[in-house]
């Protein structure tokens, strides 16, 4: 076949993969996806609202927020909004994907508004948005974090703008303990951490030189020092905090949550910790107890009933 190309088309983000001929006429379906569009004909999904928000350097982050089905849009109802955050370089979360995971639970059983937000240092966006953190990890992308969900909270009357959250995992981790050492605004309530860096000098070389260079004074001693979690955990203790890691992980080693646990310790900052015993960076084998404790911490946080 010449001049073919493949398309994908669809309703609600659940899309069929179809072969079309140069002049676009349709040859055949590659994949329907009927058996997933009628498995979740009869399942509440959430409505999904798109953003472009203007961020520093004449950039937009790209965001997206999963809305409870029904949801009263006036702002005579004020709902609660979870930020999944990721935030490494390169990486996007705001796609046409179709995908449910915990964020659609929370959206469809506890009314809770699920926000993906893309600002600087994210990919898809051409390469001056995604070199801006260059050599600066933990700066611009944590600062797009802040200000866009302050953008939302003040422009959209149905969110609850004082019960705001922030999760992460991995890279995710560390961007959710950065948010809320640097929300000098109390943008957020509180903040849960799965597996995150705290100190970029004790990652993986070929990871954090890639975009960080070489921790010495000759070259970059100064962007490892900004972005370590660590030294800036003071503003953590206005914030509820949630920390958690597996003690086999291999990737974000367990040493990073200890050492951010030490330095909360002591400097008096309650938090709460959860350690997975032998499980590693995916924390696969506990996956219920993780999300089960997650939902619990944020009813606590949002100060609502399970």
């Amino acid at each position: 076949m010449r001049g073919g190309k493949l398309a994908s088309v669809g309703n609600r983000e659940v899309v069929n993969s179809q072969i079309n001929s140069g002049n676009s006429t349709l040859l055949f379906v590659w994949e329907d996806n009927n058996a997933v569009t009628e498995m979740i004909a009869e399942k509440s999904q959430p409505i999904v609202h798109r953003y472009k928000i203007p961020v520093t350097g004449g950039f937009s982050a790209q965001v997206r927020l999963l809305i409870p089905p029904g949801a009263d849009l006036s702002g005579a109802i004020k709902y609660p909004m979870l930020v999944y955050v990721y935030g490494g370089p390169d990486s996007y979360q705001v796609t046409e994907k179709f995908n449910i995971d915990w964020g659609t639970y929370l959206v469809t059983n506890k009314s809770i508004i699920y926000a993906a937000i893309d600002g600087r240092g994210s990919g898809l966006m051409g390469n001056d948005m995604l070199f801006a953190g260059y050599r600066h990890l933990g700066t611009v992308e944590i600062i797009d974090q802040i200000n866009v969900t302050r953008h939302l909270q003040n422009k959209l009357p149905f969110i609850d703008r004082a019960r705001t959250a922030i999760w992460g995992w991995s890279y995710g981790g560390y961007a959710t303990g950065m948010t809320l050492a640097m929300d000098l605004k109390g943008v957020f309530k509180c903040g849960m951490s799965v597996a995150p860096v705290t100190d970029w000098a004790l990652y993986d070389s070929i990871y954090t030189e890639r975009f960080m260079g070489l921790p010495t004074v000759a070259d970059n001693l100064q962007g490892y020092e900004q972005g370590q979690l660590l030294n800036k955990v003071d503003n953590i203790k206005n914030k509820m905090y949630y920390l958690i890691h597996g003690t086999l992980d291999d990737n974000v080693h367990y040493q990073q949550s200890l050492m951010l646990a030490k330095v909360l310790e002591q400097k008096d900052i309650l938090f709460r910790q959860q350690t997975y015993t032998d499980e590693d960076h995916g924390i696969a084998q506990s996956r219920a107890h993780l999300y089960h404790s997650l939902e619990n911490f944020l009813d606590e946080c949002f100060q609502t009933l399970s």
